[in-house]
């Protein structure tokens, strides 16, 4: 946690070590990443931020912040960003980013 007294919302990322660039989990994970976080029409797109309101944006990728599948170079990560919205407690946002990524486990 980083308190920045400027900060306007909370910002909350979530992060996992990236896989080796042309293994079979590099495409698994760049495919689940285009279902969780591309676009308006994304999965945490539509649970945390039109269903439940609780972010304000989401976005994330192989190599996030800083690079992406196509420039992706291991060791790496795989991250993910949350702009939360601030009346909702983070560890709630948490809990249900993470019940989206158990439902594409699950599915």
């Amino acid at each position: 946690t980083h308190k920045d007294a400027l900060a306007k919302v909370p910002l909350l990322a979530v992060g996992y070590p990236g896989p080796k660039r042309g293994s079979a989990d590099f495409y698994a994970l760049s495919m689940a990443d285009i279902l969780l976080t591309t676009g308006e029409s994304s999965r945490l797109h539509q649970a945390l931020v039109k269903e439940k309101k609780s972010a304000l944006g989401v976005e994330g990728g192989l190599g996030w912040p800083f690079a992406g599948g196509a420039d992706y170079q291991e060791p790496n990560v795989y991250g993910v960003q949350i702009t939360a919205s601030p009346a909702v407690p983070n560890k709630d946002i948490i809990a249900q980013y993470e019940a989206e990524i158990a439902k594409l486990r699950e599915r």
